[in-house]
């Protein structure tokens, strides 16, 4: 399976809320799914198929715990500088 990095410019992190949101298509109007409990997948209204992003509540903690693994296998955070958020 190929999996698909997540890189910093896609990202925009609210450090005060551990909310992490990814952008593949910043400029698609979106649709929202709570596919899991805390992470919200956005579709393209105009492509449901089409993922425009990503917004994962509680990050860092689903991140030290594997969570995320588990629940997102096709997306890989692992070189992620959130400090940096």
């Amino acid at each position: 399976m190929t999996r698909v990095k997540i890189s910093d410019n896609q990202i925009k992190y609210d450090q005060s809320h551990d909310v992490l949101h990814v952008f593949f298509y910043p400029e698609y109007l979106t649709t929202d799914d709570e596919e899991y409990p805390g992470i919200l997948i956005r579709r393209s209204i105009k492509d449901e198929q089409r993922i425009a992003g990503l917004t994962i509540m509680d990050f860092l903690k689903r991140k030290e715990n594997s969570g995320l693994d588990q629940l997102l296998p096709n997306y890989d955070f692992t070189n992620l500088t959130i400090a940096n958020h």
